[in-house]
């Protein structure tokens, strides 16, 4: 994951689009969360930032942040109460574990965009 500018440089150096940046990245380092998503502004990656609850994202919503994916909550409800507090104007992805029995993360995506996600990041596929 994101830790530090050179990440993001590095990142844009091999052709990457979007970057998960998680929210709580910047927390005891010298650049803070604001800094890591200007960087990726600034060399036309999408900052694709990660939070889990309530206070991570009003803290992503205090940057430049364009996107948020949700990640790490218990239940499609709970993912719910958490879009809620995303303006319409930002991008709102669902993060959905890959590689489930039955396929299940296919239902899971479903329900995310029936509930009005914008789009679903699979974890496994995207951390490969």
């Amino acid at each position: 994951g994101v830790k530090a500018l050179e990440d993001i440089v590095g990142a844009a150096a091999r052709g990457v689009r979007a970057l998960i940046v998680p929210s709580a990245c910047g927390e005891g380092t010298e650049h803070t969360l604001r800094d890591l998503i200007a960087a990726c502004n600034s060399l036309d990656l999408l900052a694709l930032v990660e939070v889990s609850n309530e206070e991570e994202i009003a803290a992503a919503l205090g940057t430049d942040a364009q996107a948020l994916v949700v990640n790490e909550v218990q239940s499609l409800e709970a993912s719910i109460e958490l879009l809620e507090k995303i303006p319409k104007e930002v991008v709102a992805l669902c993060s959905i574990g890959g590689m489930q029995e039955d396929c299940a993360e296919l239902e899971q995506a479903a329900a995310a965009k029936i509930v009005g996600y914008d789009g679903v990041v699979i974890s496994q596929a995207a951390r490969s």
